[in-house]
């Protein structure tokens, strides 16, 4: 949250909850954190408790999930991180969404579904810019786990289980000896944990140049994509500006695009504040939520990566606009997505104020199936994430070196009950259920179980973090 947010806080006469975070000399009670497994979350804990600030623990953290589960967290994906730096109360979003390469046949479906990886290129600019640890350090542990192994996650399990047999290269690698690995069984990954120790040791450019970027190649070329050296070695994670939105005394900060998520309920709120919403508990009420979320997620989906065109999001958020909306047609029911995301998530918050939240995809569980040899990655099907060639009233529009849209959303929330640090990556609707979450939040209700949360309250001065299974 910016000083300006806080201005409006205390000038409205709210809590001074906000006001504290990042500010001296109140500090947190604890530093807190929630992944989507056990193990990220006591590498997260360890990095803070040996005093690395909530950007190391991220990034340690996203290192280990991508070890422990690889059908959605793992180094082929994507991913979103937004960070707020206290020192300088700066709010920033890192897009490591997955790209399209420089040579694609846009008339048609892709052969092969997978894009260049952004997660590596995020993972390595959160470490050169916001971190106090080098990547040599804070990639350790999951490079020790990767290699010695670890027990099967019941996520893990659950993904294989429902892994189609077309997802050969998933087959091979879980089910040694075709005997099908199960909740609890040992899984040792040492490609992985070379692949890791290149990207620790030289940052983006062990992964997206040298020998990682070799076997990516040849793979993808024996696959059927399109890949070039000059794709992966291009490719950057983009550090973009974050959607602020108020609403009814309380600061909402999200992703911008290509997050159709954060946009998204960034409009829904947007609508719900203009037009007075009253959430009574009603069947009305009820009604005009998913009214404005259909036109909210309407709006959103027409837009495209921000490379491309500069989106107009000044203009859809203001409150002219926003009247509009709300006062529009309703159009009926999006479709689901194709399937349900699988995505993992990290949420930390440190003493200092210091705050992240970050969520990972693959896109199906394990992507597009394909485990490139030699590295223990799995490539993303982040293609199929396009809208066809010859869809209408869109710009996601498959197309060279393009990035697609995507509804996962991290997300934080600021005002009178406090601060809430959360992202949602997995499911059908990510975004319909960070607004939720958010909603429930607000009004004192119990938050879902499925997401990954840190809720601070300064009324009570305690921090209550909440781990969710990835998905």
């Amino acid at each position: 949250m910016n000083v300006a947010a806080l201005a409006r806080v205390l000038a409205s006469g709210l809590s001074l909850a906000v006001a504290v975070v990042g500010a001296e000399p109140v500090s947190l009670p604890a530093p807190a954190c929630a992944t989507s497994d056990a193990r990220a979350t006591q590498v997260c804990l360890d990095t803070l408790e040996s005093g690395g600030n909530a950007f190391d623990a991220a990034v340690a953290a996203a290192a280990m999930l991508a070890v422990v589960d690889p059908q959605a967290a793992g180094l082929g994906g994507g991913s979103f991180w937004l960070l707020h730096r206290a020192r300088d109360d700066r709010d920033v979003f890192i897009d490591g969404r997955e790209q399209a390469p420089a040579v694609i046949d846009a008339t048609s479906p892709p052969r092969f579904a997978g894009a260049i990886p952004g997660t590596p290129a995020a993972l390595a600019r959160v470490a050169s810019v916001y971190t106090s640890r080098p990547l040599t350090r804070l990639l350790q542990p999951a490079i020790q786990t990767a290699r010695t192994g670890s027990p099967v996650s019941p996520a893990l399990a659950a993904a294989l289980t429902a892994t189609p047999p077309s997802s050969w290269a998933a087959r091979k690698l879980l089910q040694p000896g075709g005997r099908s690995l199960t909740a609890g069984q040992g899984l040792t990954q040492a490609d992985l944990a070379m692949t890791l120790e290149a990207l620790a040791r030289d940052g983006r450019r062990g992964f997206y140049e040298g020998a990682v970027a070799d076997h990516l190649l040849k793979a993808v070329s024996v696959a059927g994509g399109q890949w070039r050296d000059a794709d992966l070695r291009l490719y950057r994670a983009a550090e973009r500006e974050v959607v602020d939105v108020d609403y009814r005394g309380y600061r909402l900060t999200l992703p911008a695009l290509p997050s159709t998520g954060g946009v998204s309920v960034g409009l829904l709120f947007g609508q719900l504040e203009v037009g007075d919403w009253l959430d009574d508990g009603s069947s009305r009420a009820a009604t005009q939520w998913q009214a404005a979320w259909r036109r909210a997620r309407a709006e959103a989906d027409a837009l495209g990566d921000p490379d491309a065109r500069r989106p107009p999001l000044v203009d859809l958020l203001s409150r002219a606009h926003l009247r509009a909306l709300a006062a529009g047609a309703t159009p009926p029911a999006a479709p689901m997505l194709r399937h349900d995301l699988s995505g993992a998530s990290v949420v930390v918050l440190d003493r200092a104020g210091n705050q992240v939240a970050a969520t990972f995809t693959l896109g199906h569980a394990f992507g597009s199936g394909f485990l490139v040899p030699a590295t223990g990655v799995f490539i993303n099907d982040a293609l199929a994430d396009f809208a066809p060639a010859t869809a209408s009233g869109t710009a996601n529009r498959l197309a060279a070196q393009r990035r697609p849209l995507s509804p996962m959303t991290p997300l934080f929330a600021a005002g009178p009950r406090g601060l809430l640090v959360t992202g949602v990556a997995g499911g059908a609707m990510p975004g319909a259920d960070a607004a939720q979450l958010v909603d429930d939040w607000l009004n004192g209700r119990a938050t879902s179980p499925a997401a990954a949360l840190i809720d601070w309250n300064p009324a009570t001065r305690s921090v209550r973090a909440q781990d969710a299974a990835a998905r």
